[in-house]
């Protein structure tokens, strides 16, 4: 029976669970694996999913499983991203609801592994989470399939959007045939009233493409924010593909000509985290990052989220 999660459309069967490793076939229907949970459930700073121009220094309780559909060199969740299965206990929607009502968390949002593998699993989440006044989002490919991104951006008021780059050479990379649902379905989110950030990553090489991303986006919305991910190998990705932050630095400037709000992380020290008006240039939100985290974010001015 075939998968209509996403863009892959995989077979599922007796013999096989898909790309995300997450599913499986009862006989005439695709369900999430029963052992499937949530391994995780903190709160976090929103900046920290990331989202800049959304409830800006929001408590959401941030969540995660294992599964991704995609194959991507360096990434900094391989574990996760594996859909291997974990000795641990997890939490199921209801709990990790429960858990974000009881430490006040403004909404809950899943991240670090691909929602899409854990699509069932997510939507029952954000289901249960909006009847109980919170927010719901994910950090995600968006390599869905136009039937689960309708049924989606129903239930979901938010997603950082993370793309790989924006010819499908790019995405081949992560044994993904094209660039092309991902654009789709940012417009679609967009235009279904979802409040949508962009991730790009930038290793030294592909500034064009990043610049082609931003265009892109541009063409749906130059109001959407873009943060650019200075690509820091992991696993077997070499480092000669890491930009220096000067050089990212000088791409984001490029950007500006495209984007009204251009970010860059994983890059300690810089500027480029700010929020400035686009108008006046006034400074409107200051920003620290460190690590993985937001050490500071601190609103100054009329930041529209």
């Amino acid at each position: 029976m075939q998968c209509n999660v996403c863009e892959f459309g995989c077979e599922i069967n007796e013999y096989s669970r898909g790309r995300c490793g997450t599913y499986v076939y009862t006989g005439d229907t695709i369900v999430q694996d029963p052992g499937m949970g949530y391994l995780g459930a903190y709160p976090v700073s929103i900046e920290t999913i990331p989202l800049l121009h959304y409830y800006s220094s929001g408590k959401f309780l941030q969540v995660f499983s294992t599964g991704c559909n995609f194959q991507c060199s360096g990434c900094v969740a391989r574990l996760l991203a594996s859909g291997k299965p974990l000795s641990h206990s997890t939490l199921t929607p209801s709990q990790v609801v429960e858990r974000a009502l009881q430490q006040e968390c403004l909404g809950v949002v899943s991240t670090l592994n691909e929602p899409a593998a854990n699509y069932y699993l997510f939507r029952d989440l954000a289901v249960q989470a909006k009847e109980q006044g919170l927010l719901a989002g994910c950090s995600t490919n968006c390599y869905f399939t136009d039937e689960t991104l309708n049924k989606l951006g129903q239930i979901v008021d938010f997603m950082n959007v993370g793309i790989k780059g924006y010819s499908d050479r790019s995405y081949r990379s992560c044994g993904v045939p094209s660039s092309a649902p991902v654009f789709r379905n940012i417009s679609r989110l967009f235009d279904m009233g979802v409040h949508v950030e962009i991730s790009v990553v930038y290793s030294r090489g592909n500034e064009e493409d990043v610049i082609k991303v931003a265009e892109a986006v541009s063409d749906i919305s130059p109001t959407i924010p873009v943060q650019v991910m200075r690509f820091i190998p992991f696993g077997d990705a070499p480092i000669e593909l890491e930009p220096s932050i000067g050089e990212a630095e000088s791409l984001c400037t490029s950007l500006r000509k495209h984007i009204d709000h251009v970010y860059l992380f994983n890059s300690p020290g810089t500027e480029l985290l700010n929020t400035y008006c686009p108008e006046c240039g006034s400074l409107l939100a200051e920003r620290e990052f460190y690590g993985h985290g937001f050490k500071a974010c601190k609103t100054l001015g009329n930041l529209h989220m």
